[in-house]
């Protein structure tokens, strides 16, 4: 059987003896290939859509329970000093709950990126192209 592109390493290693594929089914090999890696990239993106959605949830549950709290103390406390407390406090929520979400958001969508881009990288079979610019450099 001559060797192609798919088995055209022996068996010590080296690369001799390679024949490589017509040049017109390197496309077709293309073709091929790009449906997983498309797949692979469309289930990372909604993962870090998933992730992303997740992160906005939690935010949104924790500002309903800050919330229903904040409206207790303000029937308990209704005094000129107690809602100059609860604007310092209310601020300081909505600052620090604001930068956790941002880090957060940043966090999934810097996952969501690499994931991305890792799957760009498999599209690329690298044994194939050692082997033809092997075949290429001895011809």
């Amino acid at each position: 059987m001559p060797r192609t592109a798919r088995n055209h390493a022996a068996p010590n290693g080296e690369l001799n003896g390679f024949m490589p594929t017509l040049p017109w089914q390197w496309p077709l090999d293309l073709a091929t290939q790009w449906p997983p890696v498309a797949a692979e990239a469309a289930s990372a993106l909604a993962r870090g859509f998933d992730e992303i959605r997740k992160v906005q949830v939690r935010a949104l549950q924790e500002g309903m329970k800050w919330q229903a709290h904040a409206a207790e103390r303000l029937r308990k406390h209704p005094d000129p000093v107690g809602l100059l407390a609860f604007q310092a406090d209310l601020n300081r929520f909505q600052y620090e709950q604001g930068l956790s979400l941002w880090m957060e958001l940043a966090r999934a969508a810097s996952e969501a990126q690499s994931e991305l881009a890792a799957c760009g990288t498999r599209l690329v079979n690298t044994e194939d192209v050692l082997a033809g610019a092997q075949f290429l450099r001895t011809s």
